[in-house]
Formats: structure tokens, C-alpha cells, sequence
């Protein structure tokens, strides 16, 4: 009875058999574009994880500095902020994008089965964490869109990486 380290549970298995009666390979006709599996990173896996390592590292910094000090930012633009503090809007940081950003990273880094859909995932999830900011705050930064960008790539290279794990006959023009 072995363990597999990889986290999908097929380590062991041999890839020309069928891992279960509803394999994807048996009924591609069955098949969602979001429950492809990429089997390896190639060059959308990579440059995804090195999207997801810099926004989490990004966040974090922010994060830190927002409960260090508010990062230089006038106090009164925290009173929008709930218990208008910058050790909130820091911690919400730090917990809503870096820690999500840097365990899809991980996931990507590992090849776990489902990194790619919580790539997608966590670029979505940055580029609603932008709105929220904009919705809240009411203040225009130039980082904003930049990092709403970086979110849309996250997105766009995770969907093209599920697309490339669909079978050929499932691909859309």
C-alpha cells in the first residue's frame, strides 16, 4: 500500500490505464474545460507560478507595511477602512491575496492536478480584491490597474493551460 507525495492520488498508476470508469480519456464528450488536468507546467505553468510568487510576495510587503506603519498613507484615508485602521486593511491583505497567491504558487511548483483552476481562481480573486479597494477607499492608485493586470494574466494563462489538458476534439476556435 503505497502513498503517493504528489497530492493527486495517481503517483502510482499506470497512464495507460483508465483511473476510474468516468476517465476523461473514455468520454472526452463529458469533459469541462475546468476539470482538465494539465500533466505537466510548460511555459504557461511556469510563467503562472512566477505571476502568483510576485504578487505574493508583493502583498506581503504591502501587508507587512500596512500594519507596520500604513505605508506612509495619510491616517484619515484608513477611516474608510472597517475599525478604520491600516492594521485591518494590512491583515485583510496578507490573508485575501498574498496567502491564497502564494499557496496556488505552491500548487503550480508541485504540479498538484488542480493548479491550474485555483490559478484561475486566485486571479480572479485579485482582480475583485482591486474593485473592493476602489469600492471602499474611493482613491485612485496607478498600482490598481496594474495589479488588476496581473490578476487578468493569472487568469488568462491558468484558462490556457486547462485548455491545453482538454483532447483535441474539445478545443474551441
Amino acid at each position: 500500500m503505497g502513498t503517493s507525495l504528489g497530492g493527486d492520488g495517481d503517483a502510482g498508476r499506470d497512464p495507460s490505464r483508465p483511473a476510474s470508469p468516468g476517465n476523461e480519456a473514455e468520454h472526452p464528450a463529458h469533459v469541462r474545460f475546468w476539470q482538465a488536468v494539465p500533466q505537466r507546467r510548460g511555459a504557461r505553468g511556469w510563467a503562472l507560478a512566477a505571476l502568483l510568487a510576485l504578487v505574493a510576495l508583493n502583498a506581503g510587503y504591502g501587508g507587512v507595511s500596512l500594519v507596520r506603519d500604513g505605508m506612509g498613507m495619510p491616517a484619515d484615508w484608513a477611516q474608510r477602512l472597517p475599525f478604520g485602521s491600516w492594521t485591518f486593511g494590512g491583515i485583510a491583505l496578507l490573508v485575501t491575496v498574498g496567502l491564497p497567491q502564494l499557496l496556488c504558487c505552491a500548487l503550480v511548483l508541485r504540479g498538484h492536478r488542480r493548479a491550474a483552476l485555483a490559478g484561475a481562481i486566485a486571479g480572479l480573486a485579485l482582480i475583485a480584491w482591486i474593485a473592493v479597494q476602489l469600492l471602499i477607499m474611493r482613491r485612485y492608485f496607478f498600482l490598481q490597474p496594474v495589479i488588476a493586470g496581473l490578476g487578468l494574466a493569472e487568469f488568462l494563462l491558468a484558462v490556457g493551460w486547462l485548455r491545453s489538458a482538454l483532447p483535441p476534439g474539445l478545443h474551441r476556435a
